[in-house]
Protein backbone atom coordinates (compact mmCIF):
# COMPACT_ATOMS: atom_id res chain seq x y z
CA UNK A 1 0.00 0.00 0.00
CA UNK A 2 1.02 3.59 -0.57
CA UNK A 3 2.82 5.20 2.34
CA UNK A 4 4.00 1.92 3.86
CA UNK A 5 7.76 1.59 4.30
CA UNK A 6 9.58 -1.71 4.44
CA UNK A 7 12.44 -1.66 6.95
CA UNK A 8 15.35 -4.01 6.33
CA UNK A 9 17.39 -5.13 9.32
CA UNK A 10 21.14 -5.39 8.83
CA UNK A 11 22.87 -8.46 10.15
CA UNK A 12 26.42 -8.16 11.51
CA UNK A 13 28.92 -9.31 8.85
CA UNK A 14 30.61 -12.65 9.12
CA UNK A 15 34.20 -12.43 10.33
CA UNK A 16 37.07 -14.83 10.76
CA UNK A 17 40.35 -14.90 12.68
CA UNK A 18 43.35 -17.17 12.69
CA UNK A 19 43.33 -19.85 15.39
CA UNK A 20 46.96 -20.93 16.06
CA UNK A 21 47.69 -24.60 16.74
CA UNK A 22 51.42 -24.63 17.31
CA UNK A 23 52.99 -24.40 13.86
CA UNK A 24 49.58 -24.71 12.19
CA UNK A 25 46.69 -22.25 12.03
CA UNK A 26 43.00 -22.80 11.36
CA UNK A 27 40.44 -20.22 10.28
CA UNK A 28 37.81 -19.64 12.96
CA UNK A 29 34.52 -18.24 11.66
CA UNK A 30 32.49 -15.99 13.98
CA UNK A 31 28.88 -16.58 12.97
CA UNK A 32 26.00 -14.60 14.53
CA UNK A 33 23.77 -17.67 14.86
CA UNK A 34 26.10 -20.55 15.76
CA UNK A 35 29.01 -18.74 17.42
CA UNK A 36 32.62 -19.68 16.70
CA UNK A 37 32.94 -22.47 14.15
CA UNK A 38 35.62 -24.24 12.11
CA UNK A 39 35.39 -25.36 8.47
CA UNK A 40 35.58 -29.08 7.75
CA UNK A 41 37.69 -28.64 4.61
CA UNK A 42 40.14 -26.38 6.46
CA UNK A 43 40.64 -28.97 9.23
CA UNK A 44 40.99 -31.78 6.69
CA UNK A 45 43.67 -30.13 4.55
CA UNK A 46 45.58 -28.09 7.17
CA UNK A 47 45.72 -30.59 10.04
CA UNK A 48 45.34 -34.08 8.56
CA UNK A 49 46.40 -33.55 4.94
CA UNK A 50 43.30 -35.31 3.61
CA UNK A 51 40.86 -34.39 0.89
CA UNK A 52 37.70 -32.63 2.13
CA UNK A 53 35.47 -35.36 0.68
CA UNK A 54 37.29 -38.17 2.47
CA UNK A 55 37.35 -36.26 5.76
CA UNK A 56 33.63 -35.47 5.41
CA UNK A 57 32.93 -39.20 5.08
CA UNK A 58 34.85 -39.79 8.32
CA UNK A 59 32.78 -37.15 10.13
CA UNK A 60 29.48 -38.61 8.88
CA UNK A 61 30.52 -42.16 9.72
CA UNK A 62 31.33 -41.21 13.32
CA UNK A 63 28.20 -39.05 13.63
CA UNK A 64 30.03 -35.96 14.93
CA UNK A 65 27.95 -32.87 15.57
CA UNK A 66 28.18 -30.40 12.70
CA UNK A 67 26.32 -27.56 11.00
CA UNK A 68 25.48 -27.60 7.30
CA UNK A 69 25.63 -23.86 6.42
CA UNK A 70 24.05 -22.96 3.07
CA UNK A 71 24.41 -19.23 3.60
CA UNK A 72 26.11 -17.72 0.55
CA UNK A 73 28.00 -15.29 2.76
CA UNK A 74 29.64 -18.24 4.56
CA UNK A 75 30.54 -19.89 1.26
CA UNK A 76 32.06 -16.72 -0.19
CA UNK A 77 34.01 -16.05 3.02
CA UNK A 78 35.53 -19.54 2.86
CA UNK A 79 36.48 -19.02 -0.79
CA UNK A 80 38.09 -15.67 0.04
CA UNK A 81 40.17 -17.38 2.76
CA UNK A 82 41.45 -19.94 0.26
CA UNK A 83 39.65 -22.87 1.91
CA UNK A 84 39.09 -25.61 -0.70
CA UNK A 85 35.53 -26.32 -1.71
CA UNK A 86 33.65 -29.38 -0.54
CA UNK A 87 31.42 -31.49 -2.75
CA UNK A 88 28.34 -29.73 -4.12
CA UNK A 89 25.67 -29.59 -1.50
CA UNK A 90 28.14 -29.92 1.36
CA UNK A 91 27.04 -32.42 3.99
CA UNK A 92 24.30 -34.94 3.44
CA UNK A 93 21.12 -34.27 5.33
CA UNK A 94 19.72 -36.73 7.82
CA UNK A 95 23.07 -38.24 8.87
CA UNK A 96 24.61 -37.53 12.24
CA UNK A 97 23.92 -34.46 14.33
CA UNK A 98 23.40 -31.98 11.49
CA UNK A 99 21.81 -28.54 11.63
CA UNK A 100 21.13 -26.49 8.49
CA UNK A 101 21.33 -22.70 8.45
CA UNK A 102 19.94 -20.75 5.49
CA UNK A 103 19.63 -16.99 5.46
CA UNK A 104 20.05 -13.97 3.27
CA UNK A 105 23.60 -12.65 3.18
CA UNK A 106 24.07 -9.28 4.81
CA UNK A 107 27.44 -7.88 3.95
CA UNK A 108 28.29 -6.25 0.62
CA UNK A 109 32.06 -6.53 0.31
CA UNK A 110 35.09 -8.40 1.60
CA UNK A 111 37.23 -6.25 3.85
CA UNK A 112 39.90 -6.68 6.47
CA UNK A 113 38.54 -6.68 10.04
CA UNK A 114 39.81 -4.78 13.03
CA UNK A 115 41.50 -7.82 14.60
CA UNK A 116 44.68 -9.29 13.25
CA UNK A 117 43.88 -11.86 10.57
CA UNK A 118 40.18 -10.98 10.62
CA UNK A 119 38.24 -11.06 7.37
CA UNK A 120 34.62 -10.24 6.65
CA UNK A 121 32.47 -12.12 4.19
CA UNK A 122 30.66 -10.83 1.11
CA UNK A 123 27.58 -11.68 -0.89
CA UNK A 124 27.08 -8.73 -3.20
CA UNK A 125 25.45 -9.33 -6.59
CA UNK A 126 28.51 -7.98 -8.44
CA UNK A 127 31.07 -9.93 -6.42
CA UNK A 128 32.11 -12.65 -8.86
CA UNK A 129 35.85 -12.77 -8.35
CA UNK A 130 35.60 -16.32 -6.93
CA UNK A 131 33.14 -17.51 -9.55
CA UNK A 132 29.36 -17.97 -9.36
CA UNK A 133 27.93 -19.64 -6.29
CA UNK A 134 25.31 -22.27 -7.01
CA UNK A 135 22.24 -22.59 -4.82
CA UNK A 136 23.28 -26.12 -3.81
CA UNK A 137 26.71 -25.05 -2.51
CA UNK A 138 27.17 -25.45 1.23
CA UNK A 139 29.90 -25.54 3.87
CA UNK A 140 30.06 -27.98 6.75
CA UNK A 141 31.00 -26.19 9.97
CA UNK A 142 32.34 -27.87 13.10
CA UNK A 143 31.88 -26.54 16.66
CA UNK A 144 34.76 -26.51 19.10
CA UNK A 145 33.79 -29.68 20.94
CA UNK A 146 33.66 -31.61 17.66
CA UNK A 147 37.16 -30.50 16.65
CA UNK A 148 38.48 -31.49 20.08
CA UNK A 149 36.72 -34.87 19.85
CA UNK A 150 38.26 -35.52 16.42
CA UNK A 151 41.75 -34.66 17.69
CA UNK A 152 41.27 -36.94 20.70
CA UNK A 153 39.87 -39.83 18.64
CA UNK A 154 42.81 -39.60 16.24
CA UNK A 155 45.32 -39.51 19.13
CA UNK A 156 46.54 -36.00 18.40
CA UNK A 157 47.26 -35.11 22.04
CA UNK A 158 49.54 -32.20 21.18
CA UNK A 159 46.80 -30.63 19.06
CA UNK A 160 44.29 -31.01 21.89
CA UNK A 161 46.63 -29.16 24.27
CA UNK A 162 47.41 -26.43 21.71
CA UNK A 163 43.70 -26.01 20.90
CA UNK A 164 42.73 -25.60 24.55
CA UNK A 165 45.56 -23.16 25.22
CA UNK A 166 44.58 -20.97 22.26
CA UNK A 167 40.89 -21.02 23.24
CA UNK A 168 41.78 -20.07 26.83
CA UNK A 169 44.07 -17.26 25.66
CA UNK A 170 41.39 -15.90 23.31
CA UNK A 171 38.80 -15.83 26.10
CA UNK A 172 41.28 -14.17 28.48
CA UNK A 173 42.26 -11.46 25.98
CA UNK A 174 38.66 -10.73 25.01
CA UNK A 175 37.66 -10.39 28.68
CA UNK A 176 40.64 -8.12 29.39
CA UNK A 177 39.63 -5.91 26.47
CA UNK A 178 36.08 -5.53 27.75
CA UNK A 179 37.43 -4.83 31.24
CA UNK A 180 39.59 -1.99 29.93
CA UNK A 181 36.59 -0.59 28.07
CA UNK A 182 34.51 -0.73 31.26
CA UNK A 183 32.00 -3.26 29.87
CA UNK A 184 32.12 -5.66 32.82
CA UNK A 185 28.87 -7.40 31.93
CA UNK A 186 30.46 -8.71 28.73
CA UNK A 187 33.79 -9.34 30.44
CA UNK A 188 32.36 -11.59 33.18
CA UNK A 189 31.29 -14.66 31.12
CA UNK A 190 34.54 -14.54 29.16
CA UNK A 191 36.61 -14.29 32.35
CA UNK A 192 34.82 -17.27 33.91
CA UNK A 193 35.23 -19.16 30.63
CA UNK A 194 38.97 -18.44 30.75
CA UNK A 195 39.08 -19.83 34.31
CA UNK A 196 37.20 -22.98 33.25
CA UNK A 197 39.48 -23.55 30.27
CA UNK A 198 42.62 -22.94 32.34
CA UNK A 199 41.44 -25.49 34.92
CA UNK A 200 40.94 -28.02 32.13
CA UNK A 201 44.47 -27.47 30.84
CA UNK A 202 46.29 -27.16 34.17
CA UNK A 203 44.57 -29.63 36.46
CA UNK A 204 43.85 -28.38 39.95
CA UNK A 205 45.03 -30.48 42.93
CA UNK A 206 41.45 -31.58 43.60
CA UNK A 207 41.06 -32.79 40.02
CA UNK A 208 44.37 -34.67 40.28
CA UNK A 209 43.22 -36.38 43.50
CA UNK A 210 39.93 -37.42 41.89
CA UNK A 211 41.80 -38.80 38.88
CA UNK A 212 44.19 -40.74 41.15
CA UNK A 213 41.22 -42.09 43.09
CA UNK A 214 39.58 -43.32 39.91
CA UNK A 215 42.82 -44.98 38.82
CA UNK A 216 43.05 -46.80 42.16
CA UNK A 217 39.50 -48.04 41.86
CA UNK A 218 40.14 -49.34 38.35
CA UNK A 219 43.35 -51.00 39.48
CA UNK A 220 41.64 -52.66 42.44
CA UNK A 221 38.95 -54.06 40.16
CA UNK A 222 41.57 -55.57 37.84
CA UNK A 223 43.70 -56.90 40.66
CA UNK A 224 41.85 -58.02 43.76
CA UNK A 225 45.13 -58.27 45.66
CA UNK A 226 45.72 -54.53 45.29
CA UNK A 227 49.05 -54.71 43.45
CA UNK A 228 48.18 -51.83 41.17
CA UNK A 229 46.96 -49.88 44.15
CA UNK A 230 50.33 -50.12 45.92
CA UNK A 231 52.10 -48.72 42.89
CA UNK A 232 50.03 -45.54 42.97
CA UNK A 233 50.18 -44.80 46.71
CA UNK A 234 52.89 -44.19 49.25
CA UNK A 235 53.63 -46.51 52.11
CA UNK A 236 51.30 -44.59 54.42
CA UNK A 237 48.44 -44.58 51.89
CA UNK A 238 48.71 -40.89 50.96
CA UNK A 239 48.54 -39.61 47.38
CA UNK A 240 51.72 -38.98 45.43
CA UNK A 241 50.04 -36.14 43.52
CA UNK A 242 51.47 -32.75 44.39
CA UNK A 243 49.03 -30.33 46.00
CA UNK A 244 50.74 -27.29 44.50
CA UNK A 245 48.51 -25.61 41.87
CA UNK A 246 49.85 -24.49 38.52
CA UNK A 247 51.04 -20.83 38.37
CA UNK A 248 49.33 -20.57 34.98
CA UNK A 249 45.99 -20.41 36.81
CA UNK A 250 46.99 -17.19 38.60
CA UNK A 251 46.13 -14.67 35.87
CA UNK A 252 42.70 -16.13 34.98
CA UNK A 253 41.76 -16.20 38.67
CA UNK A 254 42.89 -12.61 39.17
CA UNK A 255 41.09 -11.31 36.06
CA UNK A 256 37.84 -12.97 37.12
CA UNK A 257 38.28 -11.54 40.63
CA UNK A 258 38.63 -7.98 39.31
CA UNK A 259 35.60 -8.31 37.05
CA UNK A 260 33.37 -9.82 39.73
CA UNK A 261 34.44 -7.13 42.20
CA UNK A 262 33.56 -4.44 39.68
CA UNK A 263 30.08 -5.96 39.43
CA UNK A 264 29.68 -6.01 43.23
CA UNK A 265 29.96 -9.79 43.64
CA UNK A 266 32.18 -9.65 46.71
CA UNK A 267 31.76 -13.28 47.78
CA UNK A 268 32.80 -14.59 44.37
CA UNK A 269 35.70 -12.16 44.31
CA UNK A 270 36.76 -13.37 47.77
CA UNK A 271 36.86 -16.97 46.56
CA UNK A 272 38.82 -16.11 43.42
CA UNK A 273 41.29 -13.96 45.36
CA UNK A 274 41.74 -16.86 47.78
CA UNK A 275 42.62 -19.20 44.91
CA UNK A 276 45.09 -16.68 43.48
CA UNK A 277 46.62 -16.11 46.93
CA UNK A 278 46.98 -19.85 47.41
CA UNK A 279 48.94 -20.09 44.15
CA UNK A 280 51.03 -17.10 45.21
CA UNK A 281 51.90 -18.82 48.50
CA UNK A 282 52.56 -22.28 47.05
CA UNK A 283 54.43 -21.13 43.93
CA UNK A 284 55.99 -17.89 45.16
CA UNK A 285 59.01 -18.31 42.91
CA UNK A 286 56.81 -18.48 39.80
CA UNK A 287 54.78 -15.34 40.55
CA UNK A 288 56.43 -12.01 39.72
CA UNK A 289 56.43 -8.93 41.92
CA UNK A 290 54.14 -7.15 39.46
CA UNK A 291 51.60 -9.99 39.64
CA UNK A 292 51.77 -9.92 43.44
CA UNK A 293 51.15 -6.17 43.43
CA UNK A 294 48.04 -6.57 41.27
CA UNK A 295 46.74 -9.28 43.58
CA UNK A 296 47.18 -7.08 46.67
CA UNK A 297 45.51 -4.14 44.90
CA UNK A 298 42.48 -6.30 44.10
CA UNK A 299 42.38 -7.57 47.67
CA UNK A 300 42.68 -3.98 48.95
CA UNK A 301 39.76 -2.84 46.81
CA UNK A 302 37.78 -5.83 48.06
CA UNK A 303 38.51 -4.98 51.70
CA UNK A 304 37.39 -1.39 51.13
CA UNK A 305 34.16 -2.67 49.57
CA UNK A 306 33.65 -4.83 52.66
CA UNK A 307 34.50 -1.84 54.89
CA UNK A 308 37.45 -3.72 56.41
CA UNK A 309 39.62 -0.64 56.37
CA UNK A 310 42.55 -1.90 58.44
CA UNK A 311 42.91 -4.95 56.22
CA UNK A 312 42.70 -2.67 53.18
CA UNK A 313 45.62 -0.63 54.52
CA UNK A 314 47.70 -3.78 54.85
CA UNK A 315 46.91 -4.87 51.29
CA UNK A 316 47.71 -1.47 49.74
CA UNK A 317 50.97 -1.29 51.71
CA UNK A 318 51.96 -4.70 50.32
CA UNK A 319 50.97 -3.51 46.85
CA UNK A 320 53.30 -0.50 47.16
CA UNK A 321 56.16 -2.72 48.31
CA UNK A 322 55.81 -5.15 45.39
CA UNK A 323 55.43 -2.32 42.84
CA UNK A 324 58.68 -0.83 44.16
CA UNK A 325 60.27 -4.26 43.79
CA UNK A 326 59.10 -4.52 40.18
CA UNK A 327 59.86 -1.00 38.89
CA UNK A 328 61.99 0.76 41.50
CA UNK A 329 61.06 2.96 44.46
CA UNK A 330 61.10 6.31 42.61
CA UNK A 331 58.86 5.57 39.64
CA UNK A 332 55.39 6.75 38.59
CA UNK A 333 54.05 3.22 39.20
CA UNK A 334 54.98 3.58 42.86
CA UNK A 335 53.39 7.06 42.91
CA UNK A 336 50.08 5.51 41.76
CA UNK A 337 50.29 2.92 44.54
CA UNK A 338 51.11 5.65 47.10
CA UNK A 339 48.00 7.60 46.13
CA UNK A 340 45.90 4.47 46.62
CA UNK A 341 47.52 3.89 50.00
CA UNK A 342 46.82 7.53 50.93
CA UNK A 343 43.19 7.09 49.94
CA UNK A 344 42.96 4.05 52.21
CA UNK A 345 44.41 6.11 55.08
CA UNK A 346 41.84 8.85 54.39
CA UNK A 347 39.01 6.33 54.51
CA UNK A 348 40.42 4.90 57.72
CA UNK A 349 40.45 8.39 59.19
CA UNK A 350 36.89 9.28 58.17
CA UNK A 351 34.00 8.95 60.54
CA UNK A 352 31.33 7.30 58.43
CA UNK A 353 28.54 4.79 58.68
CA UNK A 354 29.43 1.56 56.88
CA UNK A 355 27.46 0.92 53.71
CA UNK A 356 26.14 -2.64 53.65
CA UNK A 357 27.16 -4.24 50.38
CA UNK A 358 25.08 -7.21 49.31
CA UNK A 359 26.04 -9.87 46.85
CA UNK A 360 23.41 -11.07 44.44
CA UNK A 361 23.85 -14.53 45.96
CA UNK A 362 24.07 -13.30 49.54
CA UNK A 363 21.13 -13.46 51.92
CA UNK A 364 22.75 -10.99 54.30
CA UNK A 365 25.23 -8.15 54.09
CA UNK A 366 28.93 -8.61 54.48
CA UNK A 367 28.94 -6.91 57.88
CA UNK A 368 25.97 -8.88 59.20
CA UNK A 369 27.43 -12.36 58.90
CA UNK A 370 28.28 -13.02 62.53
CA UNK A 371 29.03 -11.41 65.84
CA UNK A 372 32.78 -11.66 65.28
CA UNK A 373 32.62 -9.39 62.22
CA UNK A 374 30.41 -6.95 64.13
CA UNK A 375 32.92 -6.70 66.95
CA UNK A 376 35.72 -6.16 64.43
CA UNK A 377 33.71 -3.39 62.81
CA UNK A 378 33.11 -1.75 66.20
CA UNK A 379 36.83 -1.85 66.95
CA UNK A 380 37.57 -0.12 63.65
CA UNK A 381 34.97 2.59 64.25
CA UNK A 382 36.55 3.35 67.62
CA UNK A 383 39.89 3.93 65.92
CA UNK A 384 38.40 6.24 63.26
CA UNK A 385 39.49 9.82 63.39
CA UNK A 386 43.03 9.01 64.46
CA UNK A 387 45.18 11.99 63.41
CA UNK A 388 48.08 9.67 62.65
CA UNK A 389 46.11 8.31 59.69
CA UNK A 390 45.72 11.80 58.25
CA UNK A 391 49.42 12.46 58.70
CA UNK A 392 50.31 9.16 57.02
CA UNK A 393 48.01 9.98 54.10
CA UNK A 394 49.66 13.37 53.68
CA UNK A 395 53.13 11.82 53.67
CA UNK A 396 52.09 9.29 51.02
CA UNK A 397 50.60 12.03 48.85
CA UNK A 398 53.68 14.22 49.25
CA UNK A 399 55.97 11.38 48.16
CA UNK A 400 53.78 10.59 45.15
CA UNK A 401 53.67 14.26 44.11
CA UNK A 402 57.47 14.50 44.24
CA UNK A 403 57.86 11.43 42.05
CA UNK A 404 55.43 12.71 39.41
CA UNK A 405 56.98 16.18 39.45
CA UNK A 406 60.53 14.90 39.03
CA UNK A 407 59.60 12.50 36.22
CA UNK A 408 57.51 15.06 34.31
CA UNK A 409 60.04 17.89 34.82
CA UNK A 410 62.78 15.65 33.51
CA UNK A 411 60.67 14.70 30.48
CA UNK A 412 59.99 18.39 29.80
CA UNK A 413 63.73 19.11 29.92
CA UNK A 414 63.43 21.84 32.54
CA UNK A 415 65.23 20.05 35.36
CA UNK A 416 68.24 18.10 34.16
CA UNK A 417 71.36 18.86 32.20
CA UNK A 418 72.03 15.45 30.64
CA UNK A 419 68.68 14.06 29.50
CA UNK A 420 70.08 10.90 27.88
CA UNK A 421 72.29 9.73 30.73
CA UNK A 422 71.42 6.83 33.01
CA UNK A 423 73.48 8.30 35.84
CA UNK A 424 72.06 10.35 38.69
CA UNK A 425 70.95 13.66 37.16
CA UNK A 426 71.74 17.18 38.39
CA UNK A 427 69.69 20.39 38.08
CA UNK A 428 70.26 22.76 35.20
CA UNK A 429 72.24 25.91 35.90
CA UNK A 430 69.22 28.12 35.29
CA UNK A 431 67.10 26.23 37.79
CA UNK A 432 69.73 25.38 40.34
CA UNK A 433 67.70 26.55 43.30
CA UNK A 434 67.18 24.61 46.48
CA UNK A 435 63.70 23.65 45.30
CA UNK A 436 65.06 22.28 42.01
CA UNK A 437 67.69 20.30 43.89
CA UNK A 438 64.99 18.82 46.11
CA UNK A 439 62.99 17.77 43.07
CA UNK A 440 66.10 16.27 41.46
CA UNK A 441 66.57 14.04 44.51
CA UNK A 442 63.47 12.08 43.44
CA UNK A 443 65.11 11.24 40.11
CA UNK A 444 66.66 7.84 39.48
CA UNK A 445 67.64 5.95 36.32
CA UNK A 446 64.48 3.87 36.53
CA UNK A 447 62.32 7.01 36.86
CA UNK A 448 62.78 8.01 33.23
CA UNK A 449 62.25 4.49 31.90
CA UNK A 450 59.08 4.05 33.93
CA UNK A 451 57.70 7.43 32.85
CA UNK A 452 58.37 6.62 29.19
CA UNK A 453 56.38 3.38 29.56
CA UNK A 454 53.27 5.03 31.03
CA UNK A 455 50.27 5.03 28.72
CA UNK A 456 48.25 8.11 27.86
CA UNK A 457 45.37 6.84 29.96
CA UNK A 458 47.68 6.49 32.97
CA UNK A 459 49.02 10.02 32.44
CA UNK A 460 45.52 11.45 32.14
CA UNK A 461 44.49 9.63 35.31
CA UNK A 462 47.59 11.02 37.05
CA UNK A 463 46.58 14.58 36.11
CA UNK A 464 43.12 14.00 37.56
CA UNK A 465 44.54 12.44 40.74
CA UNK A 466 47.05 15.26 41.25
CA UNK A 467 44.40 17.94 40.82
CA UNK A 468 42.10 16.17 43.26
CA UNK A 469 44.92 15.79 45.79
CA UNK A 470 45.72 19.50 45.45
CA UNK A 471 42.13 20.47 46.18
CA UNK A 472 41.94 18.10 49.15
CA UNK A 473 45.11 19.26 50.91
CA UNK A 474 44.22 22.88 50.13
CA UNK A 475 41.08 22.41 52.23
CA UNK A 476 43.31 21.12 55.03
CA UNK A 477 45.41 24.29 54.83
CA UNK A 478 48.59 22.76 53.37
CA UNK A 479 49.28 25.36 50.66
CA UNK A 480 52.77 24.09 49.90
CA UNK A 481 51.66 20.54 49.09
CA UNK A 482 48.66 21.87 47.18
CA UNK A 483 50.94 24.01 45.01
CA UNK A 484 53.34 21.11 44.47
CA UNK A 485 50.46 18.92 43.29
CA UNK A 486 49.29 21.65 40.88
CA UNK A 487 52.81 22.07 39.51
CA UNK A 488 53.15 18.30 39.03
CA UNK A 489 49.74 18.17 37.34
CA UNK A 490 50.79 20.95 34.96
CA UNK A 491 54.06 19.23 34.07
CA UNK A 492 52.34 15.85 33.51
CA UNK A 493 49.74 17.60 31.34
CA UNK A 494 52.51 19.21 29.29
CA UNK A 495 54.20 15.80 28.84
CA UNK A 496 50.88 14.20 27.88
CA UNK A 497 50.04 16.85 25.30
CA UNK A 498 53.57 16.80 23.91
CA UNK A 499 53.56 13.02 23.57
CA UNK A 500 50.10 12.52 22.08
CA UNK A 501 49.11 15.94 20.75
CA UNK A 502 49.99 15.22 17.13
CA UNK A 503 47.54 12.34 16.96
CA UNK A 504 44.64 14.59 17.89
CA UNK A 505 45.66 17.23 15.34
CA UNK A 506 45.75 14.62 12.58
CA UNK A 507 42.16 13.64 13.27
CA UNK A 508 42.71 10.45 15.23
CA UNK A 509 40.44 9.71 18.18
CA UNK A 510 43.00 7.43 19.86
CA UNK A 511 42.96 9.52 23.03
CA UNK A 512 39.44 8.51 23.88
CA UNK A 513 36.70 10.43 25.64
CA UNK A 514 38.71 10.75 28.88
CA UNK A 515 41.18 13.19 27.36
CA UNK A 516 40.32 16.88 26.97
CA UNK A 517 43.54 18.68 27.95
CA UNK A 518 45.78 20.96 25.89
CA UNK A 519 48.78 23.27 26.32
CA UNK A 520 46.63 26.02 27.81
CA UNK A 521 45.53 23.69 30.60
CA UNK A 522 49.17 22.89 31.38
CA UNK A 523 50.06 26.57 31.54
CA UNK A 524 47.05 27.38 33.71
CA UNK A 525 47.96 24.66 36.22
CA UNK A 526 51.59 25.83 36.45
CA UNK A 527 50.47 29.45 36.81
CA UNK A 528 48.07 28.53 39.61
CA UNK A 529 50.88 26.63 41.32
CA UNK A 530 53.12 29.71 41.24
CA UNK A 531 50.33 31.74 42.82
CA UNK A 532 49.47 29.10 45.44
CA UNK A 533 52.96 28.67 46.89
CA UNK A 534 53.22 30.48 50.26
CA UNK A 535 54.86 33.89 50.34
CA UNK A 536 57.82 32.61 52.34
CA UNK A 537 58.48 29.94 49.69
CA UNK A 538 59.92 32.33 47.11
CA UNK A 539 62.29 29.68 45.79
CA UNK A 540 59.40 27.44 44.74
CA UNK A 541 57.55 30.38 43.15
CA UNK A 542 60.62 31.25 41.11
CA UNK A 543 60.99 27.64 39.96
CA UNK A 544 57.32 27.49 38.87
CA UNK A 545 57.65 30.73 36.87
CA UNK A 546 60.87 29.47 35.28
CA UNK A 547 59.12 26.25 34.27
CA UNK A 548 56.23 28.26 32.81
CA UNK A 549 58.64 30.29 30.67
CA UNK A 550 60.68 27.32 29.48
CA UNK A 551 57.82 25.09 28.42
CA UNK A 552 56.48 27.96 26.34
CA UNK A 553 52.81 27.74 27.30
Amino acid sequence: KLGRTRVATMRPPLTSTLFPLGELSLHQLHTPSDGDMFVTADVAVTVFGETPALFADFIRANRYERVNAMDKAVVRLCLSLGIPAETAGGDKQGQGETRTRTSTAASASTTTGSRQGETTGSDGPDDTRDGPIASTDAVTLLPEKTVLAIFADRRRVSLVVAFRETAMRNAFEASSKFELEGDLEKALPLALDAVRRAQEIYETPRAKLHAASREREEASVKNNQGVGMKEQTKGDGTETTSAAPSPNLFEPYLLAARVTLGLGKTNTCENLCGLASWICDQRAGSITSLQKSRLHKTRGDLRLAQWRKQDALTEFAKQTFHVAEAFGPQTPHVAVALFELANAFRMKEMEATPCFIRDEDDSSSVLETDSESDSAGDAERKSDGDPTHAAAATRCEASAVKIWMAAAADAAGVLTETSDSDELLTPKNGSGSAFAKTVALSLAPETRRSFAETTEKELARAVSTLRFASARVDELGDLSLSANALLAAGLVTFALVGRYGRKEKSGSDSRGAFFSLDEKDAGELIRRAAETFPVDDADAKTFARTVLDRVGV
